[in-house]
């Protein structure tokens, strides 16, 4: 474990309280002009739901563990609402039961997988949702911009191990010795 001063401990913490008050900002600036876009756009316009979206990139960012069960909890949608989204997904033939075993924590049933649509489909969706903040790098030098994705890498695996742990309640032994650790 690292130990810092006070003074640096007290510089570190109100420069993270900044950055987490400009992210929440650009958060919801961002969220209000995800609605804008799609209240401006017709249903036929658009391929897939939010859910959908999200629904194919659970899947694919969590392998062999995303269950009917996971999406419910995820969601908060009733078991026959999951059903309505899976079975849209798996007629588009974009997904479906894998025949891997699952782990007894992920949920109940069979985990779903991609199909190579499904996959398509992904790739397909994080440029478009990716193309979507362009407006916010556009301006930055290609130093900044591997610096930024370095970053994104760092925080995107954090995001992971959160959701692993909170939703299939699996935890990285790990875990609490990098927590800790400044």
């Amino acid at each position: 474990m690292i130990f810092m001063k006070t003074n640096d401990l007290d510089l570190r913490n109100a420069a993270l309280s900044e950055f987490l008050s400009e992210l929440a900002t650009m958060w919801s600036l961002g969220r209000a002009l995800l609605e804008h876009e799609r209240a401006g756009a017709s249903p036929v316009e658009q391929r897939y739901t939010e859910r959908e979206m999200l629904s194919l990139c659970l899947i694919e960012q969590f392998e062999g563990l995303v269950t009917a069960t996971t999406f419910c909890k995820v969601f908060g949608l009733h078991p026959s609402q999951v059903s309505k989204i899976v079975g849209g997904l798996v007629s588009r033939e974009l997904l479906k039961k894998s025949t891997a075993s699952i782990s007894k924590k992920s949920g109940r049933g069979s985990p779903f997988e991609l199909t190579p649509k499904g996959r398509e489909a992904v790739a397909e969706i994080k440029l478009i949702i990716g193309a979507g903040f362009e407006y916010l790098y556009k301006d930055f030098k290609l130093e900044e911009i591997q610096i930024l994705c370095e970053l994104t890498r760092k925080t995107h695996a954090a995001a992971k191990k959160r959701f692993t742990r909170s939703v299939f309640q699996i935890v990285d032994p790990n875990f609490l010795k990098k927590e800790t650790e400044v």
